[in-house]
């Protein structure tokens, strides 16, 4: 029995397909029925892709539109020669590694198991110090300690940086932090450039990613999705111009899928850096504008994910 929003790569795994509501099975057919549903059917369900061949980039125009006197393509992340290890002897981790990002777009960062993707993060917001190389981040070269803050992680595990005692508390800590690093007189700047009270500022945070009939909750009674969109929320507020999220869809349905990719449009129309970590193919469709290979510690690969790069984006997700 496998529970499970990402349908996709249970084609031809999973023999039954089991639709549940409020507790309650809602529909039940054989895995041949549910791939013959028509593809609008299947999102009116709210369920996610069942072939990956209907999969494709969407388009951005409007989110760019935005961007205009807002530095797009500007670079808001510079990364040369980055080198990392565990240990003093250990092997290199990330090894001699170049790359940039830009402020207003978003990449999707790929590659196998184990090729060093989650400790390149890691070292982008400080949490491991780099053996060698250097970190701009908007044209400022900083060291580790400075770079928390800056750099906002959304870790694999999101319980293990959510410390309130309720989802409400979540989003003030993270407007702490915002003053902390920034320090304005009062309220907050919103991602359309306009002070809003900090009240605001958390009531449209919880509106956004869906939270709002969870406000009073303690966080790590969530479930696994609801933590992610939680986290992201506070990434969100605390202002840090970088946002590097790793594999964040594990526990997201459609409706909350499409939710984190809208408000990803928006961080990017304000300016903010986004670098997501994922195995998602569908996730990077819905909000990346490009594709960065990571493999043997560094950057090996990289294109804009558009229609014509579909065939090689689906290979290195490895679909054919």
């Amino acid at each position: 029995v496998i529970a499970e929003h990402r349908l996709w790569w249970l084609r031809g795994v999973a023999d039954r397909i089991v639709l549940m509501r409020d507790g309650a099975v809602a529909a039940e057919v054989t895995a041949d029925k549910f791939a013959e549903m028509p593809a609008e059917e299947r999102r009116r369900l709210g369920l996610r892709a069942w072939d990956i061949e209907q999969v494709e980039p969407r388009a951005r125009a409007a989110a760019r539109e935005k961007l205009e006197g807002r530095n797009e393509g500007a670079p808001a992340l510079i990364v040369r020669g980055l080198t990392v290890r565990y240990g003093r002897s250990g092997p290199f981790v990330v090894n001699d590694c170049d790359f940039d990002a830009a402020a207003g777009r978003a990449v999707a960062l790929v590659g196998r198991n184990g090729a060093g993707k989650t400790t390149f993060a890691r070292c982008l917001a400080g949490l491991h110090a780099e053996a060698a190389g250097e970190i701009r981040i908007e044209g400022e070269a900083l060291g580790p300690r400075k770079r928390a803050g800056r750099v906002f992680l959304g870790m694999q595990e999101s319980g293990y940086q959510l410390f309130s005692d309720t989802v409400e508390g979540e989003l003030h800590l993270a407007l702490d932090a915002r003053r902390a690093h920034k320090a304005p007189a009062a309220g907050g700047e919103g991602l359309d450039g306009v002070k809003e009270s900090e009240a605001a500022l958390i009531k449209a945070a919880l509106a956004n990613f869906g939270l709002e009939d969870l406000r009073d909750r303690h966080p790590l009674s969530l479930s696994g999705g609801q933590r992610q969109r939680l986290a992201i929320a506070a990434g969100s507020l605390q202002g840090s111009r970088v946002l590097v999220l790793d594999e964040p869809t594990s526990g997201l349905d459609l409706a909350n899928m499409e939710r984190i990719a809208a408000e990803i449009d928006r961080l990017k129309a304000a300016g903010h850096c986004i670098v997501i970590i994922t195995h998602d193919f569908e996730f990077a469709c819905a909000t990346c504008d490009e594709i960065a290979h990571f493999e043997n510690g560094r950057i090996a690969e990289r294109f804009d994910l558009a229609p014509s790069t579909v065939p090689r984006a689906r290979a290195l997700f490895g679909f054919g």
